[in-house]
């Protein structure tokens, strides 16, 4: 089942909506919007309300609880492209009102960077008036490239873009009226957005989605007879990359009299110009052009077929006929948005109008301000608890307090008296003193005993009496024990000290080793460490 899509008429340069029209399959229903001037704005506000009222009840009535998708209108809104390092659709609005009244000549000569410029009109200079959408997803799908290039501290290159400016402040209000009344809006859309869906859709299935599979780009052509004008896209997967419009000459002269709308071969002409002046900015060139418009609007006596295809001559050219060419286009995309095989978040939308905040965003707020209040109060709740809960550890570290000072009164007095009397920790520092010093009273007297040099000399004889050896110098104290000794070679110097090492029952357990070759061998001068041990005497004892 397709989707419902409303379509709004506007005039005064899009300030004005004059034309309401529901769509799908199956349902064309239209509703005039009241006659009022642009500058009344109770009586617009009012018509805005009744025109919600209407597509309420009307999507009430199909049983329907909001609308697929609101597509606006070509007037007032201006395509042209621009030169950008960026996609984002405020930054091009101040790039572009920046361009529009330059400070400088400097400025001017940057601020935008491609001719022609956008040219705004004096709804522009109004805050929040204008929605600068840029077009092109191919343009998009190089961002990632853009990002790696600004990680990497370089400057993101410049690119040519399209972008439409619309006037929306008219539809703001009117999104406003509608979510009052709890109607949502699913996608918010031009109508050059529309006509490329319609006929050059995202999903890649099917006989319409052959361009789009290959990443080629399509051209579509429709002519509004009712309000007289031409509109024009060029899309690659269902995304404009380029668009635009212009007014049809009327009254043209028939046999059966003036006919309303009328294209000739000089508006095929100016199609083909513009054409050729996007394809040399954007650097694309549609391989597929699809046409559709009424039979009676085509004034000219040569073949409609032939002159399509001279505006392009390297694409296809499919032409059909309807006395409804835009109901056509409005009832295809309607069908469209009901196809499963396009996510959503592949359509393309007027991102500025689809993110307006609504109820659902106060009612956000709203819950999110309650749980605010409620984690507020918890935390109150705690605070106060833990407030009691200090308040009586605080008593209970007093009562403690008192008890300890009275113990430790009547271990020692003096803790109470002086300056310093009442202070905790010069309290338990002058009992820390005593107890150390009741402790070194009672503690044994560590007693170093002598050294047993008498022992040693006799077990270090039977080592350096060897008749090989020629003992200079022995010397033992209570520090150490010294001795210089000249062995025959090396083999002996090292049998001497691993004599030593090895020896037991010796008191000495380290030897320092300085060897010097002599003439007759070599000097040896060793110094041993006696062993530190010690015994423990009780005070008093030997």
């Amino acid at each position: 089942m397709s989707e419902l899509v409303c379509y709004i008429e506007r005039a005064e340069r899009g300030m004005l909506p004059v034309r309401l029209r529901l769509l799908s399959t199956r349902v064309d229903e239209s509703w005039a919007f009241p006659e009022v001037l642009a500058d009344d704005r109770a009586a617009l506000q009012r018509g805005l309300g009744e025109s919600a009222d209407w597509l309420a009840g009307r999507l009430k009535a199909h049983g329907r609880a909001g609308l697929g998708a609101i597509v606006l209108d070509a007037d007032g809104t201006r395509c042209a492209w621009v030169s950008t390092a960026s996609h984002d659709s405020d930054a091009i609005g101040a790039q572009l009102r920046q361009a529009a009244e330059p400070v400088s000549d400097e400025d001017a000569a940057h601020a935008v960077g491609s001719t022609p410029q956008l040219s705004l009109g004096p709804d522009a200079r109004i805050s929040g008036s204008t929605t600068y959408q840029p077009m092109g997803g191919a343009v998009a799908a190089a961002r990632p490239g853009l990002l790696a290039r600004t990680q990497s501290h370089a400057p993101p290159p410049r690119r040519r873009v399209g972008v439409a400016a619309i006037p929306d402040a008219t539809i703001r209000l009117l999104l406003d009226e509608l979510d009052a009344r709890g109607v949502d809006v699913a996608r918010i859309v031009t109508v050059w957005q529309a006509i490329a869906e319609a006929f050059d859709p995202p999903s890649s299935h099917g006989a319409d989605g052959l361009a789009a599979s290959s990443g080629a780009t399509a051209a579509q052509v429709c002519v509004q007879p009712g309000e007289g004008r031409l509109l024009w896209s060029w899309s690659r997967k269902g995304e404009p990359i380029a668009a635009g419009s212009f007014r049809l000459p009327r009254g043209y002269p028939t046999a059966e009299g003036p006919s309303g709308v009328a294209l000739g071969t000089p508006a095929l002409a100016r199609l083909a110009s513009e054409w050729i002046a996007w394809s040399t900015q954007l650097g694309a060139s549609p391989a597929r052009v699809r046409v559709l418009l009424p039979a009676a609007v085509w004034q000219d006596g040569s073949s409609l077929g032939e002159r399509v295809a001279a505006v392009w001559p390297s694409a296809t050219a499919d032409i059909g006929f309807d006395d409804d060419p835009l109901g056509v286009a409005l009832s295809r995309f309607a069908d469209g948005l009901a196809d499963p095989r396009v996510e959503d978040t592949g359509r393309a939308t007027i991102g500025a109008l689809q993110t307006r905040p609504g109820r659902q965003h106060r009612s956000m707020y709203r819950w999110g301000a309650i749980a605010i209040s409620i984690a507020a109060g918890v935390m109150g709740v705690a605070a106060f608890v833990v407030h009691g809960a200090a308040a009586g550890a605080r008593t209970k570290a007093a009562d403690n307090r008192e008890e300890w000072r009275a113990e430790a009164a009547e271990l020692m007095p003096s803790i109470n008296d002086g300056p310093f009397g009442a202070v905790d920790a010069r309290a338990v520092q002058d009992m820390q003193d005593q107890l150390d010093a009741i402790r070194r009273a009672v503690a044994p007297v560590a007693v170093t005993p002598e050294k047993p040099i008498l022992r040693e000399l006799e077990t270090l004889a039977l080592i350096v009496g060897n008749p090989d050896y020629t003992l200079e110098k022995i010397e033992l104290s209570s520090i150490a024990v010294t001795i210089e000794i000249v062995v025959p070679d090396t083999a002996a110097y090292e049998e001497l000290v691993a004599s030593l090492e090895g020896i037991a029952g010796s008191s000495v357990r380290v030897w320092s080793k300085t060897p010097t070759p002599r003439p007759n061998g070599i000097r040896a001068s060793l110094v041993g460490q006696w062993d530190s041990g010690a015994r423990a005497v009780p005070p008093g004892g030997a």
